[in-house]
């Protein structure tokens, strides 16, 4: 596995019937980082495309209504690596200027200390929630999952929320804007 990022690459699949287009922008994530720098980059991916309060939201749906859906995620496939995406799904001829608008998104400055603090908190509520609900099966699937490929033991799924909440609890603004300097730049 190496730490350098793949070469910008363009995809485009051309349906001429379709009114609607994806545009997908992601890049595969080196599997070495440590969980404070890796529960930073799922706090920065929230903070851009979780909902309608994120900054995608925004400032490609609502402010140019140039979406009809817009959205981030890191995201994990055991044996494969992580991976940070952004998608937006518009009207093909928007495609160019969504595109510039995205990177001008993720590319802003982080500075809202305000915004850092309610969503670190709502996602330590989250751990609260699926503790007392025992309802999120699927995620200690996954996390078996990816032991058994890492070859770790299963048992050490228990603590693996302790870990991640203690990580995420020492995470500040300044964590999220080096991860936005380190990953996230245009090819």
């Amino acid at each position: 596995e190496t730490d350098d990022l793949p070469l910008e690459r363009e995809v485009i699949l051309k349906k001429p019937k379709r009114e609607k287009a994806i545009i997908a922008l992601g890049c595969k994530i080196p599997l070495n980082l440590d969980l404070k720098t890796t529960e930073a980059f799922l706090l920065f991916s929230r903070m851009m495309g979780m909902d309608s309060t994120s900054r995608l939201y925004g400032e490609i749906r609502e402010k140019y209504g140039l979406a009809y859906t817009v959205g981030s995620t890191y995201a994990s496939t055991p044996g494969l690596g992580d991976g940070f995406y952004v998608y937006a799904e518009i009207k093909p001829s928007s495609a160019k200027k969504v595109e510039k608008l995205i990177w001008k998104a993720l590319m802003k400055p982080l500075s809202e200390q305000n915004e850092f603090e309610e969503l670190r908190e709502s996602i330590l509520d989250s751990f609260k929630v699926s503790a007392v609900e025992q309802t999120n099966v699927e995620k200690y699937e996954r996390l078996i999952l990816r032991n058994i490929v890492e070859e770790k033991p299963v048992r050490e799924i228990e603590t693996r929320d302790k870990k991640r909440i203690e990580a995420i609890k020492s995470l500040s603004l300044k964590d999220l804007v080096a991860v936005q300097k380190k990953f996230i730049r245009p090819e």
